[in-house]
């Protein structure tokens, strides 16, 4: 679920969005889904993508979109969806860390990782000037650590597809069961 940036979550925060929030919690309401993983604000801490000009805004934006489905949909519904906080796992901007955009335990069911070129041993810059864009392996064992710090389930996008690795599972409890 892309939020469009700051400005995007600015919107949201002042209820600009709540038509379409509505929409969304009548889809997830409705679908035959066994599951929905709902990733809120994709890959956060991408500079490119502009949440990184206000964390804030997108921490509070994220804690908006879920309290309104939590509202919005039945039990049976709400056990269903998952929401997902999603990172890059590449470098950030300035001196920010993952904590700086975290929504909370109470908001997020899982955590989710982009995997791209870490995994390559050659540098990710393609020309562009900006060297390593893409990160290393270190930037997702940063996320995957802080996944652990915080008890979640981790989930890994794979170039969009996901595969759900389930780590430690007798440890972790997704917030919904506590």
């Amino acid at each position: 679920m892309w939020l469009n940036g700051t400005y995007g979550c600015e919107q949201i925060l002042a209820g600009r969005m709540d038509v379409q929030i509505s929409k969304l919690g009548k889809y997830l309401q409705n679908n035959n889904a066994s599951a929905t993983f709902l990733r809120i604000g994709y890959e956060f801490d991408n500079p490119f993508f502009h949440y990184s000009d206000n964390p804030g805004a997108y921490v509070r934006a994220f804690q908006k979109i879920v309290r309104d489905l939590e509202e919005q949909l039945t039990s049976d519904a709400l056990m269903r969806t998952q929401f997902v906080w999603h990172s890059w796992a590449a470098p950030r901007k300035g001196n920010m860390t993952l904590d700086d955009f975290w929504p909370g335990s109470e908001f997020v069911d899982w955590i989710g990782v982009s995997i791209f070129q870490q995994v390559f041993p050659w540098p990710s810059n393609w020309g562009n000037g900006f060297v390593d864009w893409g990160g290393s392996m270190s930037d997702v064992e940063e996320v995957l650590q802080f996944a652990q710090k915080k008890s979640k389930v981790r989930i890994y996008s794979i170039y969009y597809v996901c595969v759900i690795l389930y780590i430690f599972l007798s440890q972790i409890i997704p917030r919904k069961l506590v």
